[in-house]
């Protein structure tokens, strides 16, 4: 198993990963709308196969070079359409341990930005819930919000926003409020009242 991963796992996680980075910043240059659609709406799948941690650097290398980022705001709007997928859940679901895997993901991803156990629990079931992702990214896209730091994405990091001389912190919270309020309602509509974890 290590010849296998030294020869084939790590140079395609590598190789992958490089893809992945090459694609966004081709489409942040050609079009921000495309690019908050895909990137938003596919940060959890980067995020399941592990290698959303590529993106990262692309993130960092700009706030060094021009002191603000437009990934981030992506990734922000990801995780509060997650969040709203469990305000969601915790509305529709009738089962006590759905319910509190519901408030438990509410709560790790508002206070800490991961989405894994939601993602893994929830999302990988009922996949038409991806589809509220793209929403907010594209609002987020189209008014050209910007972070001026790299940040983890959950409420306690919302001045990362603020910039002198701009909305940006306003259209911010207006699509993560989208990105939220459009990803609860898929859910209740979604989620069946039957549902259990498995």
């Amino acid at each position: 198993m290590v010849p296998f991963t030294l020869i084939v796992i790590g140079p395609l996680g590598v190789y992958s990963g490089e893809g992945i980075a090459i694609g966004v910043n081709w489409l942040i240059t050609h079009s921000r709308i495309l690019a908050g659609v895909l990137v938003d709406g596919g940060w959890s799948i980067l995020v399941s196969m592990g290698i959303h941690w590529v993106v990262n650097p692309i993130m960092i290398n700009n706030i060094a070079n021009n002191g603000f980022d437009y990934i981030c705001p992506w990734t922000f709007a990801c995780n509060f359409a997650v969040i709203g997928t469990t305000l969601g859940l915790w509305l529709k679901a009738r089962d006590q341990k759905l319910r509190s895997f519901a408030v438990t993901g509410f709560v790790t991803v508002c206070l800490s930005a991961i989405i894994e156990p939601t993602l893994f629990g929830l999302l990988v079931k009922n996949r038409k819930l991806w589809l509220s992702q793209i929403i907010g990214g594209a609002y987020l896209g189209i008014t050209q919000v910007t972070t001026n730091a790299f940040v983890f994405e959950n409420v306690t990091t919302f001045p990362a926003f603020i910039a002198k001389n701009s909305d940006d912190f306003l259209n911010a919270m207006i699509g993560l409020l989208i990105s939220f309020v459009v990803s609860a309602i898929l859910a209740y509509l979604c989620i069946r009242t039957t549902e259990k974890l498995a």
